[in-house]
């Protein structure tokens, strides 16, 4: 799903393209990836580009998860905050626990 992974020194990034290419990301995925790295990173954030996709087209090529954050329905996930609305992309922290 990224445009471009960043692949910094010390830093990993997983990249999510559009189903069908991989399968949709989940909550329960990236929750789970988050309390098995959390020892290991300082911070684990997910960013999504703004596509100009409507909330249908969002469901249909990245799956329920990404588009509830995007369209603003954060009260389903409680480990995800969003960070920070920049003009083409939505920066979410996952929260470790």
């Amino acid at each position: 799903m990224v445009d471009i992974p960043f692949f910094l020194s010390g830093r990993r990034t997983l990249s999510f393209s559009p189903y069908p290419i991989t399968e949709y990301a989940t909550y329960d995925l990236i929750e789970s990836y988050s309390q098995r790295h959390c020892a290991s990173y300082q911070n684990i954030f997910i960013v999504l580009p703004n596509h100009g996709l409507s909330e249908e087209q969002w469901r249909a090529v990245y799956g329920n998860f990404f588009a509830d954050l995007i369209f603003d329905k954060l009260e389903k996930y409680p480990a995800v905050t969003l960070v920070q609305q920049l003009e083409d992309a939505s920066v979410f922290k996952v929260q470790c626990r």
